[in-house]
């Protein structure tokens, strides 16, 4: 069962990203949630509360995606998780870490410090996983770092590259299978 603090939080997440951060009011995401705008101050002191807790959820969001990495053993299913699981975290998250820098007064600090120790550890399982899929014979010679770091920008660019073009993300499912197509497989005949 949802409770007022969630859905709060799913409504405030629903209205910043339709109509953006500065232009959602409280009293709207009050009204949506059908609920009286004190009842959102027992929650959250301010708006700028909200978006730090989604904020924060993205970042329990990104720890469950380096759980399920690393819940694969073998070279090729732990890429693959990878690749997956991180374009549904991308998805997922992207537009909230876009507002958070831009319109929270200490948005990138935040975002930085949060996110760049499971970045780090994110590019450690793709070069750990790249790395010992080479020393099974799996995978061809190659420098793990400087693949991972491939596949990272992949993964990032993709969706950078929709949200440039039309503003919607793919399916995480079609592009990760784009994606692994291209990395494991390459262009060339």
């Amino acid at each position: 069962m949802e409770t007022t603090y969630d859905q709060i939080l799913e409504t405030s997440r629903r209205l910043f990203l339709a109509k953006g951060y500065a232009a959602t009011s409280l009293r709207e995401i009050a009204e949506a949630c059908g609920i009286a705008k004190a009842t959102i101050y027992h929650h959250f002191p301010d708006k700028e509360r909200i978006l730090l807790a989604l904020v924060e959820g993205s970042s329990l969001g990104q720890e469950a995606m380096l759980a399920a990495i690393r819940a694969q053993s073998e070279p090729k299913p732990r890429l693959e998780t990878a690749v997956r699981e991180n374009l549904r975290f991308l998805a997922g998250m992207s537009g909230i870490m876009q507002l958070a820098r831009r319109e929270l007064p200490v948005g990138r600090e935040l975002i930085d410090k949060k996110f760049a120790p499971a970045i780090r550890d994110f590019r450690a399982l793709l070069a750990d996983s790249i790395a010992e899929g080479g020393r099974r014979g799996l995978f061809r010679a190659i420098e793990p770092e400087k693949a991972a770091t491939v596949l990272m920008a992949m993964l990032q660019g993709s969706v950078a590259a929709a949200m440039f073009g039309d503003g919607r993300i793919p399916a995480p499912e079609a592009q990760a299978e784009a994606i692994l197509d291209v990395f494991f497989n390459g262009v060339l005949l």
